[in-house]
C-alpha cells in the first residue's frame, strides 16, 4: 500500500481555495442587531440569589458543620481502633499456620 504524501503546504493551499469558494453568510443588520438585543437582555436580568434564611442556604451551611464534625470523629475513631483494637493481622497468620493446606473460610476467621 502506497500513500501519497502531501506537503502541508499543499493542504494549506487546498484548504484556502475552499475557504474562499464557499458564500458568504448573508445576515441582516436587522438580524444582528436583534441578536445583540436579546443578549443584552440576557445581561440585564437579575440573577436570583439566596437569601440567608431560605431552606437551601440553611441546609448547604448545616451540611458542612456536620461533614466537619464528622471528619474529626471519623478520624478519632480510627486512632482508638488503631491504638486499642485488637491484632486481627496476628490471628489470622495463626489461623492459615494451623492449617496451611486448607483454604480459611472468612467466617472462621471473623468468629476466631
Amino acid at each position: 500500500m502506497n500513500r501519497i504524501k502531501q506537503k502541508p503546504e499543499r493542504l494549506d493551499a487546498f484548504l484556502r481555495r475552499a475557504h474562499d469558494a464557499r458564500p458568504e453568510l448573508e445576515l441582516s443588520d436587522e438580524w444582528q442587531a436583534g441578536l445583540m438585543r436579546e443578549i443584552d437582555q440576557l445581561a440585564r436580568k437579575p440573577r436570583r440569589r439566596f437569601l440567608p434564611e431560605e431552606p437551601a442556604a440553611v441546609f448547604a451551611k448545616l451540611l458542612f458543620r456536620f461533614a466537619g464534625a464528622g471528619a474529626v470523629v471519623a478520624a478519632g475513631l480510627l486512632i482508638y481502633t488503631h491504638l486499642y483494637g485488637p491484632d486481627l493481622d496476628r490471628q489470622a497468620a495463626g489461623i492459615v499456620l494451623e492449617q496451611p493446606a486448607s483454604p480459611v473460610a472468612l467466617e472462621r476467621l471473623l468468629w476466631s
